[in-house]
This record gives C-alpha cells, structure tokens and sequence, in this order.
C-alpha cells in the first residue's frame, strides 16, 4: 500500500469532502486544487491526475478497514467480540471522518474506474468472508445457536450497519441543527450488533 505524505494526505482528504458535497462528476482537479487553495499545477506535484487521487481515496478506505480489523483482533480471541469491536471501530472512523463511509454506502460512481472499482469490492468481499468464518466459529463454539445459518447472520449484521451509516449520514443523530452527519453512530452501533448477537444466543461472548 502507497506511503502518502502530509500533504497528500490532506489532498485525499479534501477530495472525500468534495465527493460528499458535489459527487464524483464534480470532483475536478480545479475544484480540488481551489478548495485547497493552491493551484492545479501545484496539485499535479503530488498526484499525476485524478485517477491517482481517485486512487489514494481508495487505499485510504483499504487502510481504515485493515485497521478495523487489527483493531478487533485486539479484542480477545472470542469471535463475537471481535465482530462487535470492528464494527464499533468503522463507527467511529465514520464519526471522525463522515465522507470515509461514502463507498461503503454506494461503490457505483467509481464503476467507470473499472479496477479501482472492483478493488473496492474486494474490499467489501474479504470482510463479508472474514465476518463469516468469525459466525462459523461462534456457531461451533456454542456461543451462537448451531441453527442459525452464518450466512444469513452475515447479511444481517452487516446489512444492518450499512442502513444505520446510510440514516446516519442522510439525517444525523447530533443535537446541531439541520440534517447531516454527527455523534451517535458509535452508541447506534454497539447496541445494533450487541442486539443481532444476543437474539442468536450469543450476546454475551
């Protein structure tokens, strides 16, 4: 994965905003390198063209979730606590950094980056794959009902967050005024996967 600098950092960042505020059509190297305050010739000393900064959007949500997952790897060896901790983690990544969870929500505005557009779904793939064996684990452990079925536990956890970060985003949950995003995803969410898992028969593992 490509070491970014300061200031590319900052660049990949003000893109994320930019595509929550205008879409993908509307992030332009103009528009970029004005909301930066610098010129597209100084915006091109960092990022050869947009595809490169379209690029460095995505493997900063690759290094977000590898890092959910170090994260809940932390959490002890009992699967389910390990499914709880990534997805409070991709919480409050979202919380800290609204825009990060626009490709969970929506991956299709990158399609006509064909590449970039299927490393996303990889992406999406490997941790739909890692949350399963966690469910298969649990299941043999005894800590999840032997009838549920992995898969489907799967698609609910995971189905069920993406609607949470999808109402979250559109209406927020703070006490600002106006819609948009704020605090309380991470409580939404604990208390989401805590009630899926207990439900199974595994609430307390």
């Amino acid at each position: 994965m490509t070491e970014h600098s300061a200031r590319q950092t900052r660049i990949i960042s003000e893109a994320f905003t930019l595509l929550e505020r205008y879409g993908l059509p509307e992030l332009t190297t103009k528009r970029l390198a004005a909301a930066l305050g610098v010129s597209e010739a100084a915006l091109y000393r960092h990022f050869a063209s947009k595809r490169a900064i379209l690029e460095g959007m995505v493997e900063r949500l690759e290094a977000n979730t590898v890092e959910s997952w170090t994260h809940a790897c932390a959490a002890g060896p009992a699967p389910l606590a390990q499914i709880r901790a990534f997805f409070v983690r991709q919480a409050h990544q979202f919380e800290s950094f609204p825009p990060l969870s626009l490709f969970l929500l929506n991956a299709e505005p990158l399609r006509h980056e064909a590449q970039l557009y299927r490393r996303v779904q990889d992406l999406m793939t490997r941790s739909l794959a890692q949350l399963h064996e966690l469910l298969t684990q649990a299941r043999a452990s005894g800590s999840v009902n032997p009838a549920a079925d992995p898969e489907t536990l799967v698609f609910m956890v995971a189905g069920g967050f993406r609607l949470l970060v999808s109402s979250w985003h559109e209406h927020g949950e703070g006490p600002g005024p106006g819609p948009g995003p704020g605090p309380g995803l991470v409580e939404r969410t604990r208390a989401y996967v805590t009630s899926v898992l207990s439900a199974v028969g595994g609430g307390h593992s």
